[in-house]
C-alpha cells in the first residue's frame, strides 16, 4: 500500500516536472520566434543597413566608432537565425565615401556596397564598390572614379560583377564655357545650337572576378541614358533599358543584355509608340522567348535638358503600365495599360476624391483624349506563377511643408513674412498589383494602401509572400507591421495591424524612426528601425535610444 503511495506520489511530480519542461520550453521557443536585438546609439544620425540572407541569417553592417586621418571604417556583423553574432569584418574607404546603394545576390551568396562622394543628388569624383562574402566573411573592395557629375539610377550585381546604370551630366567647365562664349558673342546659339545640354549614358561593370572596371557604352549623338536594370537570376542575364532620344519627337528604346561577364551584349529594341519608356523589368519563359513589363510615360515635346535644372532628368513619372514580348530578340507584340483602367487602382482614395478621378476620366473619354493621370513608380521584380506574371509597384510623390518667418523690413517699417517649401520626404500611397497571362492580357488587378508612410530613403515599402493563389502583402509603419491577405482581385483579410513587441514588458517606445521590414525566409521576417525607449523598473528609470531588429513569424 506505501509502495503504491509513494509511486503515486513520484508519478505526480514526474508529470508536473514534464508539465513545466514543457510550458518552458514552448516559451523559449517563442521567444526565439520572435527575437529581438538592440545596438544601442548614440544618436538617430547614426546609420545601420539590415540584409536578410535567407537560412545563413542577417547581415548587419554600417559606420563603426572608428576613424583615422582621411579615413573611416565600414564594420559587417552576421548573426545567425537565433539573433546570435557568429563573426564580424570591417573594412577602410576614403571620408569622403558616403552610402549609396546596396545588392545581395542570393546566387554567388555575396553582399555589394556602392559608396561614392556626393554633390546633391549627383556623384562625383571617387566611387568604392565593397564585396562581403556571406560564407566566409571575406571583404573586399575596388575604388574608381567618374569622369563627371552622373546620377546613379540602378544598381545590380550578377555573376560577381557589379553594374552600375544612370547618366553623366556634363562637366562644369563645359557648360561654363558655353556660357561665358555667348556673353562674349563668340557663341550664337541661333547658330551653333541651344544652350541646354545633353545627356550621356552611364553602364559601368565593376568586374570583381578579374579586378577590372569597364566603361560599356560610348557617348552619343543624342539625350541618352539608362533608365533602368534588370537581372534574370534564373538565366544570369542583366538588361540595360536605354533611352536615346536623337530628335525632337524622336526616340528609340533598346535592351542590351549581358550573360556570363560577355563584354558584346545582345540587344533588341522595344517600339512603344508615342510613349516613352521609363522602367523594364526582363524575364526568360524559354530559350526564345523572353517577357518585359514596365512603366511608360506620355511623350513630351522637347527632349532637351535645361542646364540648371536636373529635375527632369531624374522623373520616373508615369502614366501605365506595357508587357512587351520578345521571340529571337524581335518584339512580337506589345501592349499599353494606363493605370486609370486597371479597376482596383483608386480604392485609396475616400469616395469624393474617387468620384472626382471618375468624373475626370468621362471627361476625357468623351474627348477621346488621354485622362494623362501621372504618377511616381517604383517597380518590383517580376513573379512568376505558372502561366501568368505578376508585377508589383508601388506609387509615391515628394512631399513638401511650407515654413514661414518674419523679417524686420527698415524700409517699411513693418515685418515681413517669407515663406520657402522643405523637403520633407518621399510620401508613398498605395501598392498596384497586376497580374498577365503570356499573351500580355491582364488577368486581375488588386491594391494595398500604404498612404502613412513618409521616409526619406526612396526604396520599395512593401513586401510580400506569395502562397498558392494568396498573397501576404506587408509593410512596417511605426512600431507596427501592417498587412492585408489577398487573392487575385479580392481581398480576404483587410488591412491589419501587429504590434512589434519590444525587449522587455516595462520599456515604453517614445519614438520611432526610420523604420522597415524585410523577408527573411519561408514565412519569416524581420522588422527594423530606430526607437526611444524609457524603462521604469525597480532598479531606477533607464532611457535610451537604439536601433533594434525583431523577428516577426506569419503562420
Amino acid at each position: 500500500m506505501k509502495h503504491n503511495v509513494f509511486s503515486n506520489f513520484f508519478l505526480r511530480c514526474f508529470v508536473l516536472i514534464m508539465f513545466f519542461n514543457l510550458i518552458f520550453l514552448n516559451l523559449l521557443s517563442q521567444q526565439v520566434r520572435e527575437g529581438r536585438v538592440e545596438i544601442e546609439i548614440s544618436s538617430f544620425s547614426d546609420s545601420y543597413y539590415l540584409l536578410p540572407v535567407g537560412q545563413n541569417g542577417l547581415l548587419l553592417f554600417g559606420q563603426a566608432n572608428k576613424f583615422e586621418r582621411g579615413h573611416i571604417f565600414y564594420e559587417f556583423s552576421m548573426y545567425n537565425t537565433n539573433f546570435q553574432k557568429e563573426w564580424s569584418a570591417e573594412v577602410e574607404v576614403d571620408r569622403s565615401m558616403q552610402y549609396q546603394k546596396h545588392f545581395y545576390d542570393a546566387n554567388s551568396e555575396k553582399l555589394f556596397v556602392f559608396m561614392a562622394t556626393s554633390k546633391g543628388f549627383l556623384l562625383v569624383n571617387n566611387y568604392t564598390v565593397i564585396c562581403v562574402d556571406v560564407k566566409t566573411s571575406e571583404v573586399s573592395k575596388i575604388v574608381g572614379r567618374f569622369d563627371t557629375y552622373v546620377f546613379v539610377k540602378d544598381f545590380l550585381a550578377v555573376n560577381n560583377v557589379v553594374y552600375l546604370g544612370g547618366h553623366y551630366f556634363p562637366a562644369r567647365s563645359e557648360l561654363f564655357l558655353r556660357q561665358a562664349g555667348t556673353m562674349l558673342g563668340l557663341y550664337i546659339p541661333a547658330i551653333f545650337g541651344s544652350m541646354r545640354f545633353k545627356l550621356n549614358p552611364l553602364l559601368i561593370a565593376v568586374d570583381f572576378n578579374t579586378r577590372e572596371q569597364r566603361s560599356l557604352l560610348d557617348k552619343t549623338s543624342g539625350n541618352t541614358k539608362v533608365v533602368s536594370l534588370s537581372v534574370d537570376f534564373s538565366k544570369h542575364i542583366l538588361s540595360a533599358f536605354i533611352s536615346n532620344k536623337e530628335k525632337k519627337n524622336v526616340a528609340r528604346f533598346d535592351v542590351l543584355q549581358y550573360t556570363d561577364n560577355s563584354l558584346t551584349p545582345s540587344s533588341f529594341t522595344i517600339q512603344i509608340g508615342e510613349y516613352d519608356l521609363t522602367s523594364g523589368k526582363a524575364l526568360s519563359v524559354n530559350e526564345e522567348e523572353q517577357i518585359v513589363i514596365g512603366t511608360y510615360a506620355m511623350r513630351p515635346k522637347s527632349y532637351k535638358e535645361k542646364s540648371l535644372n536636373h529635375e527632369r532628368s531624374l522623373s520616373t513619372v508615369s502614366m501605365g503600365l506595357y508587357y512587351c514580348k520578345i521571340k529571337n530578340g524581335v518584339q512580337e507584340f506589345i501592349k499599353v495599360y494606363p493605370f486609370y483602367t486597371f479597376r482596383n487602382f483608386y480604392n485609396y482614395l475616400n469616395n469624393r476624391a474617387r468620384g472626382r478621378i471618375d468624373r475626370r476620366i468621362s471627361r476625357a473619354e468623351s474627348r477621346d483624349r488621354e485622362p494623362g493621370f501621372e504618377y511616381n513608380i517604383l517597380v518590383h521584380d517580376l513573379i512568376k506563377k505558372e502561366n501568368e506574371y505578376l508585377m508589383i509597384a508601388e506609387a509615391y510623390y515628394p512631399e513638401y511643408e511650407q515654413r514661414c518667418y518674419y523679417q524686420y523690413n527698415p524700409t517699411t517699417g513693418f515685418s515681413d513674412r517669407i515663406c520657402y517649401d522643405v523637403f520633407t520626404g518621399y510620401r508613398f500611397t498605395h501598392a498596384i498589383l497586376a497580374s498577365f497571362d503570356t499573351n500580355g492580357n491582364v488577368i486581375w488587378d488588386n491594391s494595398f494602401e500604404i498612404s502613412e508612410v513618409l521616409t526619406y530613403n526612396l526604396k520599395p515599402q512593401v513586401r510580400y509572400i506569395v502562397e498558392g493563389d494568396e498573397i501576404l502583402l506587408l509593410y512596417a509603419y511605426g512600431d507596427e507591421i501592417k498587412s492585408q491577405l489577398i487573392t487575385g482581385s479580392e481581398v480576404i483579410e483587410g488591412k491589419s495591424s501587429l504590434k512589434i513587441p519590444a525587449a522587455r514588458p516595462e520599456d515604453r517606445v517614445r519614438e520611432t524612426l526610420a523604420v522597415g521590414i524585410e523577408h527573411w525566409y519561408d514565412n519569416v521576417f524581420v522588422a527594423y528601425g530606430y526607437q526611444r525607449i524609457r524603462s521604469e523598473s525597480s532598479e531606477g528609470r533607464n532611457r535610451r535610444r537604439v536601433f533594434y531588429f525583431n523577428k516577426i513569424e506569419y503562420r
